[in-house]
């Protein structure tokens, strides 16, 4: 995994500033089609920095529309697959995919995690820690459910550097924003004014 990438995870789980922790995304066809395919490429690197074992017990915290959840029965084979998220609606949505015979979703917030201590081999969060109104507490519940000897992990956008998925986008915008204004400036300048700043530059 990207070092910047999990140096931010590490220091936001401390409790630093963090994302809107009211943020609902309720609409889980339109965020999976939104999100679904920048969840799918850094899900992939997730899983090839994790390396985990086949034949483990996954607990997903913050399955949302299921992608991470498919790429995990797809590239680690389980031996069970649990998932839960606070909404709904996602849960409904993942739970209509046609991975749900092999996943037990279940509507739950990470800070209290329906399951006994010592449950999962792997408790996994993919993009969903900077939502966790008390972190801590978040992640306390991930280690009681995991076993001894097993893994916790998650990952984030690293928002600080920029490198979250709508940076093209932003950049793109904001060029053609100074564009626009440029452009916008030579048109009120006057041809003395237009004349004085081309002979300065």
């Amino acid at each position: 995994m990207n070092g910047s990438l999990m140096l931010q995870c590490i220091r936001w789980l401390g409790g630093g500033p963090m994302a809107d922790n009211k943020t609902h995304f309720d609409d889980a066809a339109t965020y999976d089609r939104f999100m679904g395919r920048w969840s799918r490429g850094v899900g992939s690197v997730f899983l090839d920095w994790l390396a985990p074992p086949a034949g483990a017990r996954w607990l997903e915290v913050g399955c949302g529309s299921g992608t991470f959840t498919g790429q995990v029965l797809d590239a680690c084979a389980p031996a069970s697959m649990s998932t839960v998220d606070p909404s709904k609606s996602q849960i409904y949505y993942a739970s209509g995919q046609p991975i749900s015979q092999r996943v037990d979703f279940r509507i739950a917030d990470a800070q209290a995690l329906p399951f006994p201590d010592a449950t999962f081999d792997v408790v996994a969060s993919a993009l969903v820690l900077n939502f966790i109104p008390d972190r801590p507490r978040g992640l306390s519940e991930m280690r009681r459910v995991t076993r001894p000897g097993g893994v916790v992990a998650g990952y984030v956008w690293d928002f600080a550097a920029e490198r979250g998925p709508t940076r093209p986008l932003r950049s793109a915008m904001l060029a053609r924003t100074a564009f626009t204004q440029a452009r916008t400036l030579e048109l009120v300048l006057s041809p003395a004014e237009r004349s004085v700043k081309s002979s300065m530059t």
